[in-house]
């Protein structure tokens, strides 16, 4: 049987460096990025705005068709601004920490 002329080392003729190194711990997995800090939680205010908006475009769509003493009564312009209401608090629920 043939030895291995080679010895424990491989065939590396060089010591090892840093270049070497890093790309072997790139080549092991994949990159995983750092975690982001941790931004803390919304103010309090934020969140009672935002619950008090959508709840103010549900009694403007309900006040539309049940209450006949505004002007212009059933309008589309009242369910358009209730329904906008409610989106931007939907919208801005999603940033809510």
């Amino acid at each position: 049987m043939a030895q291995n002329k080679k010895g424990p080392s491989g065939g590396r003729h060089h010591p090892r460096t840093e270049e070497d190194k890093a790309s072997e711990d790139l080549s092991k997995g994949r990159y995983t990025a750092p975690k982001p800090k941790y931004e803390g939680s919304s103010p309090l205010w934020y969140g009672i705005t935002l619950l008090g908006l959508i709840v103010l475009g549900v009694l403007l769509i309900i006040v539309n068709y049940i209450a006949p003493f505004l002007p212009g009564m059933p309008s589309n312009w009242y369910l358009l601004g209730g329904v906008v209401t409610m989106a931007v608090g939907f919208l801005g629920l999603t940033s809510y920490h």
